[in-house]
């Protein structure tokens, strides 16, 4: 008598379901080791024929090793007797396809008894997507902890080059021009501004180095700073733009841009090496939909829009896999004398105005930046020159109350005050400048005041000083970047903001914004 014959139409919605999966589903002999069924979605994924896949090995679909430096073959075979012996297994793996790219997938394996040796039923997800935005996670991560540390390092250091910058600024004055000293002092204060310059770059790391916002046009902004890149490339190697007219404007600040031209053109040049070359530097408008957000700029800040793009492309020996997910990261360089913090403080700066970064590069085949900076939409136009104003008092007749905890900072920008003709009055912390003020406040031309400060701190001081006078006028100095304290003090504005180190020039700056002349 005939068994019960099956039932054709769950076979038939079991077929379905087996060829319209988006997982990939194979049967494979244990006894044979071969595959005897697959889904359109293997062949997708392999990027093979029905024909090319029966007649490949199971260990032709995996690069020689997976990444924890164990040969696939024998770990292959202990994934297939785990899931024999278990019941079902569950991990991740490297498979290669056709064209011989990797990419991850994530594997069950699960045993079914159809003959006389096991046969695993194999199901595979593509997880390159999911793997792509936990390394952007990773990355943001671990920019935004390295970011606050940067800030709080080039804060507590700013502090010290202060003191520096105020001593040789006063040892400065005191020295004749002809003393056999003066050139001594000279390259102490530029090893002090170049470290200055250092603490910039930390900042810029950390998402935290815009100063002066305002629209800017790029293409300007490149010619202008056009000489200077010249000159500071080897000459055998070629410098040429291809710059937009009549861009739309980019809300940045203007020496930002300037250091992220440099940046890469100057790492442009040393791909280059000793050889012959060209770097091109061009500018463009584009804009970008949210498929091409999350396919280009996974991680990144950028919203789909329009932008205005920096392009820097040069004929550079180009880069590897590896070090493309490296160069960001701080003191990373395949140079022997690296250049520190330079993509690093420039990614930092970019994340800092919502753009973007996209990289192509390949070993000799050169290495193309685009950098995305969010568009006005509006053309841009040079910024108004300042007309100069009168000083309102002579700061030979003016009393400015100084408050800083640092004694050495205090004891130095007392001196600098002083060269500049003005009368001091000190104090260590806000409670004592309170106090101060209230006994001489209607001799105080001006408070120059620390932030970061024990007990009363520079906020807490400025408010109260404001309950006793509102209109004092208060020049804020502090180690942090400008449009921090900017930010952090939009309640509260102060008169003029110094970010140490400052020069005596930046310092007479801040007197004409209280009104005084030197």
């Amino acid at each position: 008598m005939a068994g019960p014959r099956p039932d054709s139409d769950a076979e038939g919605r079991f077929r379905l379901m087996f060829e319209g999966s988006a997982d990939a589903i194979l049967l494979l002999d244990t006894g044979t080791n071969r595959f005897v069924e697959y889904n359109q979605a293997t062949l997708d994924m392999l990027r093979c024929s029905r024909e090319e896949l029966r007649a490949m090995h199971p260990s032709e679909l995996s690069p020689p090793t997976q990444p924890d430096g164990r040969p696939s073959f024998e770990k292959a075979n202990e994934m297939i007797a785990t899931a024999v012996a278990r019941g079902n297994h569950r991990f991740e793996w490297i498979h290669r396809s056709r064209h011989r790219s990797d990419f991850p997938v994530e594997v069950l394996l699960t045993p079914i008894q159809t003959g006389a040796a096991p046969t695993l039923l194999v199901v595979w997800r593509d997880i390159t997507e999911r793997k792509q935005g936990e390394e952007a996670l990773r990355q943001a991560q671990k920019l935004e902890s390295l970011g606050v540390l940067a800030s709080g390092i080039a804060h507590d250091f700013n502090n010290l080059l202060a003191v520096m910058a105020s001593n040789v600024a006063l040892l400065r004055r005191a020295l004749p021009k002809e003393h056999e000293a003066a050139q001594y002092v000279s390259q102490v204060e530029s090893a002090v501004f170049r470290a200055a310059e250092l603490t910039r770059q930390m900042l810029a790391y950390g998402g935290k180095g815009a100063f002066v916002i305002e629209p800017v046009d790029l293409s300007r902004t490149v010619k202008e700073i056009a000489d200077l890149l010249r000159v500071s490339i080897p000459r055998r190697v070629q410098l040429s733009g291809e710059l937009a007219e009549a861009l739309p404007g980019v809300r940045a600040d203007r020496a930002q841009l300037q250091q992220v031209v440099m940046n890469l053109v100057t790492n442009a040049a040393e791909a280059i090496g000793g050889g012959q070359g060209t770097i091109t530097l061009r500018t463009s408008q584009a804009t970008l939909d949210g498929g091409a957000v999350a396919r280009d700029f996974a991680g990144q800040e950028l919203r789909p829009g329009a932008y205005v793009v920096l392009t820097v492309r040069d004929t550079g020996v180009g880069m590897s896999a590896d070090v493309l997910g490296r160069i960001f990261d701080p003191f990373f360089t395949t140079k022997q004398q690296g250049r520190g913090l330079g993509l690093s403080a420039l990614r930092g700066i970019v994340r800092s105005y919502k753009g973007g970064l996209k990289i192509n590069s390949a070993p000799g085949a050169g290495t193309t930046f685009e950098v995305f900076f969010p568009s006005t939409g509006e053309p841009a136009r040079p910024p108004p020159r300042a007309e100069a104003t009168p000083p309102a008092v002579s700061a030979a007749e003016a009393t400015v109350l100084l408050v800083e905890d640092e004694p050495l900072l205090r004891v130095a920008q007392r001196g600098l005050l002083e060269c500049l003709h003005l009368r001091v009055l000190e104090a260590p912390d806000g409670e004592r400048g309170l106090e101060l003020f209230r006994e001489h406040g209607p001799r105080i031309a001006f408070v120059l005041l620390d932030l970061t400060m024990p007990g009363m701190g520079g906020h807490a001081t400025l408010r109260a000083l404001r309950r006793l006078q509102p209109s004092v006028k208060v020049v804020v100095c502090s180690g942090w970047a400008e449009n921090d304290l900017a930010e952090q003090l939009r309640d509260e504005p102060p008169t003029a903001i110094l970010t140490k180190p400052f020069t005596q020039e930046e310092l007479q700056r801040a007197l004409a914004a209280v009104g005084l002349g030197g």
